[in-house]
């Protein structure tokens, strides 16, 4: 028998919440709800978050996916862009670009879980605690001029 439970998402739910309530790993909740990217999910939704799932067929979760969630508008980035261009040069752009990419590839290789082991909240603690340490990494490194902090920063400017 092939139990499965469901859950309806109001208004007010955060898709990360709601997985981490129910105890169940990122790649699991995607299968079983047919590989969805988290963030087309919307009030009204019923979602399942328990059943069995078949490791092999799980799609990577990545960065870019948890990013879109909360993916700026056009407009915003526009305004960003033209901002760092105006006050970075070519070098210090390229920097910041390896940087957000450290960030990412970090993000991604912390998520991409493909073991059959089942969630535990000890795992997906110490995975976070991989991603702060990175990106703590960045902030505390004194050679490093685009820090966490800076670039917080910047976008308050």
């Amino acid at each position: 028998m092939n139990f499965k439970k469901y859950y309806k998402l109001n208004e007010n739910d955060d898709i990360f919440q709601v997985i981490l309530n129910n105890k169940i790993s990122f790649q699991k909740f995607k299968y079983l709800n047919g590989n969805k990217n988290l963030h087309e999910y919307k009030s009204g939704d019923d979602v399942c978050v328990a059943g069995k799932a078949k490791y092999q067929n799980i799609i990577k979760l990545n960065a870019n996916e948890i990013f879109k969630i909360s993916k700026p508008t056009k407009k915003q980035n526009e305004i960003g862009n033209k901002y760092i261009k105006s006050t970075l040069n070519s070098t210090q752009i390229k920097k910041l670009n390896n940087n957000i990419e450290l960030i990412k590839d970090t993000i991604d290789n912390t998520l991409d879980s493909k073991e059959k082991s089942p969630f535990s909240l000890e795992k997906c603690k110490r995975k976070c605690e991989y991603i702060n340490k990175t990106i703590s990494s960045l902030n505390k490194d004194p050679n490093e001029i685009f820090s966490i902090k800076l670039i917080n920063n910047i976008y308050k400017k």
